[in-house]
């Protein structure tokens, strides 16, 4: 293995326990509880979380923010 390659090893935050690394995450759901829980733990594990708690604020948020997933509560 080169020394480039044990360095990037070495560097490199994504771990089974932490995947995200600052990826941008819009959480979307009217229970108040459950969004919270969400948002804590996705932060815990490093992604960067916003949520919404109706449709249009969502829009809103996904407007600015620009994330790269949305976990939507359908029902």
């Amino acid at each position: 293995m080169s020394a480039s390659a044990t360095v990037t090893d070495v560097n490199d935050d994504r771990t089974p326990e932490r995947p995200g690394r600052g990826e941008r995450l819009l959480v979307v759901d009217d229970e108040v509880d459950i969004a919270d829980l969400l948002r804590a733990g996705l932060r815990f594990l490093g992604f960067d979380v916003r949520v919404a708690h109706t449709g249009s604020d969502a829009l809103a948020v996904a407007e600015q923010f620009r994330p790269q997933l949305i976990l939507l509560d359908v029902m």
